[in-house]
Formats: structure tokens, C-alpha cells, sequence
């Protein structure tokens, strides 16, 4: 059905056969029927009374946006009227004047209605209304807002009196869109990692960094990595960094203590300068956690225990000790990753979300609504949990986890079964990455029960993967 969305002819007859049916088993799903009334009027149908009948149903349903309103409006919009769709979308938002997602539809068919090259140029109270409308709707989904704010300046152009304030807005956007700053930050990282490699200006490898910087100033990231390409440029040096550049390091590691790399940089241009850091380097040792890589354990190793080995007196003995241990935790930790890799959760799936879309998604997912009848409500949690992880948020993603667990369990009526496979893995996953080591052992241990007891069909899991590959409108 989403594939054909936009489909001038509609979906092939076997799909419309099977929506059929689909309705027919599940009449009170609002959500197909507005879809199936949708392509029945792309085949020349009259069904004006019945969307008419159907909207009185989505009326009286809860609020959601799977409650069947969105679809139905562009039904209305598309073979009844804009102005009847306004008044639906209008009453819809009367009966409930809270609702978020309800005031995102009524935007969508004052655009319909004022964008519309069909239409005359509209009265100035629709426009005053749709830019109310738009100015709350982008208040209230402030991370997902792009399409919104270039709907607003497009209609404050239609306006009589409103070209320099669409200009305004057109302005910001070029500004300081977000999006736009993702893909600008992309570009930076990506000029800037290729000067480095090949010893280009490092004054404009630190320039790219700092506008960077400038564009998200909260990433703690990207407070340290300017300071590490101008490490990287005077690495060969004898005499070290500068004052200046050693006191930025100093800086950034106080904003960023987990980066032991550059921890380990930091170390030893003040061991350049004759301080003794003995302790705090077996401090630095001491802190790699075990999940890193392989391959980060062991140059970080080797090369730190060289250095200190060369400017501290600690004696080979001791480094090859150091490194023994580490070695031993790298091969526990990769049997736990190799396990972990090979689970079916959101954490495998190689899903490919941006920022924008992750925010996108969010959004979506809370307009769907959490009520304990609905049969999707654990999958609702399980990826709201992914998200919230993908975002930075690790304690709410924990929390939407566990509601996912309850949720299949009451929706089951039992306490375990294969439908919390998914659920085991990303608590798995997650715990893992918390440096909850034992933990994340409990739950493939959960699974691999899960797994003997019941077998997940490899179609299925890959029918599962493949569905969380579809965008969520």
C-alpha cells in the first residue's frame, strides 16, 4: 500500500482484492478502510457517502494516527472538497484541542487547500489560521518540523501583505536548518579526515573542525578532535605542541574524559615537558573498557607501553604483563560480540537511520498512541527504545525496553515466549554497550532458551527486517 501511495492508477486488482477481504475480516480497522475507499476512487468509484459515513466512525475512535483521519482527509481533499476536509480535520481538533497530531492534519488541509495551483488566492482569515496552525505545530514537534517551516513561508508568500516575512523564514531555513547542518557536518568530517591523511594546511583542517564546532556546539566529539588533527600534524615533532595547542588538549579532556585516545596524547606531550605521570598512565590502561576493538587495544597498548617504557622506567616486563591481561579480555569480549552479532534485533539490522529520520520517527511513533489494546504496542516500545538509544538517551531506551516486555506479556498472557527474542536482544545489546557485561550474558542466555524451545523461522526474521527497513509515514 505504501508503495503505491503516490501510484497515479492505484494498487493492481489482486492487491485491491486482498484489501478487501482484509476489511471485511477487520471492519473496525478505520485506518484500511480509508485506504481501501482511497483506491477505489482512483478507479472511478463514487464513494462520497461512504467516506461521509467513515468519518463519522474516525470521529468517535480514539485519537492516532492510525485511526484512519490522516488518509480520509486526503480522500475528502482529493474527490469531495478542500473545504469539507478542513471541516473535518477542524471538528476532529474541536472534540479534541490538545491533541498534536490532530493540529498537524488540520495544517496539512489548509495547505492542500491554499498551495493548491487550482485555487484562488485565499482570504486572509484562512491564512491567518493555517500560520497559527503551522506556528503550534512546529512548537510542539520541534525536532522533525523542516516540511513545516517551509509550509509556513510558502504561505506567508501567498499573502498579501507576507513576501518579506516569507523571505524571513526562507532565510532561516538556508541558515539553520538542521538538516542541512547534518550533511554540512558530514562534509566537514570527510575534507577534513582526508587533509589529514594526506599532510594537508593544518590550519584548514582545524578551520573545518571549528565551523563545525560552531554548527553543534553540544557535541563533545568535536570539542576534541580539532585538538587531535593538530596532534596529528605535529606528531614527528621533537620539542612537542605548543603552549596554546597543549592547553586546548587539556581543555577537551576535561570535556570529554572517556577519549582515551586522546587521554593517551595528553600524557605524553606532558611526559615531553618532564612531568611524571606514571600513575595516571596505568590509570589510562586500567580504563579501557573491553568492549572497544581488538585492534584499538593493541596499538593503544603497544604504543602507549613503548612511550612509557621510554620516558617512565616502566619495564618491558611490565608492559608485556599489561599486555597479556588485555589480551585475555579482548578474547572474552569478542566471543560476547561475535554472539551479540549474530542476534536478530534492531541493534543487527544495519538500519541506517540519520539523526532526521531517528527524530522523524520518534515523533511518528508517539502520534500512534499507547493504548493497552493496541496488538503492536510492544513493537511501539521496542523501537521507541531503539531510537531513544540511537539519540543518546540510554536510560529512557532501558525504560521503553522493559515496557515492550510488558506489553507482549500482557498482550500473550504469558510471561515468556519467541515474541521477546527481539526484546532480549536489544536489552542485550544495550546492557553491552553500558559495560553491563553480565547482564547482556543473562539475556543471550534468555534467548538461546527462547531459541530451543521455539525456533524463529529465518523468513520470518528476515520478513521482521525487512518490514523495519520501510519508512514510517
Amino acid at each position: 500500500m505504501y508503495a503505491s501511495k503516490h501510484s497515479r492508477t492505484g494498487l493492481e486488482d489482486d492487491i485491491l482484492e486482498k484489501m478487501r477481504i482484509a476489511q471485511e475480516q477487520d471492519p473496525d480497522n478505520l485506518y484500511l478502510a480509508a485506504h481501501y475507499l482511497d483506491q477505489r476512487a482512483q478507479r472511478g468509484e463514487r464513494i462520497e457517502d461512504e467516506a461521509r459515513e467513515l468519518a463519522t466512525k474516525v470521529l468517535r475512535s480514539p485519537v492516532s494516527s492510525y485511526s484512519g483521519l490522516k488518509p480520509l482527509l486526503w480522500v475528502y481533499s482529493r474527490y469531495i472538497s478542500d473545504d469539507e476536509a478542513i471541516d473535518l480535520a477542524e471538528e476532529a481538533l474541536k472534540n479534541h484541542p490538545d491533541e498534536r497530531y490532530l493540529k498537524r492534519c488540520v495544517t496539512l488541509c489548509y495547505k492542500w487547500k491554499i498551495i493548491s495551483p487550482k485555487q484562488s488566492r485565499p482570504e486572509k482569515s484562512m491564512i491567518d489560521r493555517a500560520i497559527l496552525l503551522l506556528e503550534e505545530v512546529i512548537a510542539l514537534y520541534p525536532d522533525s518540523s523542516l516540511m513545516k517551516k517551509i509550509e509556513i513561508a510558502d504561505v506567508y508568500a501567498l499573502s498579501h501583505d507576507g513576501q518579506a516575512k516569507a523571505d524571513q523564514k526562507y532565510q532561516e531555513l538556508l541558515d539553520s536548518d538542521l538538516e542541512l547542518k547534518e550533511i554540512h557536518l558530514e562534509t566537514l568530517a570527510g575534507k577534513t579526515y582526508t587533509l589529514m591523511m594526506f599532510n594537508g594546511d593544518i590550519k584548514l583542517v582545524a578551520d573545518y573542525f571549528q565551523r563545525a564546532i560552531e554548527m553543534q556546539p553540544d557535541m563533545v566529539e568535536w570539542n576534541s578532535w580539532p585538538v587531535l588533527a593538530l596532534v596529528y600534524a605535529s606528531k614527528h615533532s621533537r620539542t612537542g605542541l605548543e603552549d596554546d595547542i597543549l592547553e586546548k588538549m587539556r581543555i577537551a579532556q576535561e570535556q570529554d574524559p572517556e577519549n582515551l585516545y586522546l587521554a593517551a596524547h595528553y600524557l605524553d606531550q606532558r611526559a615531553q615537558r618532564g612531568e611524571r605521570i606514571e600513575d595516571e598512565a596505568r590509570d589510562v590502561l586500567s580504563s579501557i573498557p573491553s568492549f572497544h576493538s581488538p585492534f584499538l587495544y593493541i596499538s593503544l597498548t603497544v604504543g602507549m607501553c613503548c612511550k612509557f617504557q621510554r620516558h617512565f622506567v616502566l619495564n618491558y616486563s611490565g608492559c608485556f604483563k599489561i599486555f597479556l591481561t588485555l589480551l585475555f579480555s579482548i578474547s572474552a569480549a569478542q566471543t560476547l560480540v561475535s554472539r551479540l552479532k549474530a542476534l536478530q534485533c534492531h541493534f543487527t539490522w544495519d538500519l541506517g537511520l540519520s539523526r532526521s529520520l531517528l527524530l522523524r520517527c520518534r515523533d511518528n511513533l508517539l502520534d500512534i498512541g499507547t493504548e493497552n489494546g493496541n496488538p503492536w504496542l510492544g513493537h511501539i516500545y521496542n523501537l521507541r527504545g531503539f531510537i531513544q538509544y540511537r539519540l543518546g538517551f540510554s536510560e529512557d531506551a532501558q525504560s521503553f525496553f522493559n515496557k515492550a516486555k510488558q506489553a507482549f506479556c500482557k498482550i500473550r498472557s504469558a510471561d515468556e515466549g519467541p515474541w521477546l527474542v527481539v526484546n532480549y536482544g536489544n536489552l542485550a545489546w544495550l546492557h553491552h554497550s553500558l559495560g553491563n557485561q553480565a547482564e547482556s550474558e543473562d539475556y543471550l542466555y534468555k534467548i538461546d532458551a527462547l531459541n530451543k524451545n521455539t525456533h524463529l523461522h529465518p523468513r520470518r526474521s528476515s520478513t521482521l527486517r525487512s518490514t523495519l527497513k520501510k519508512p514510517i509515514r
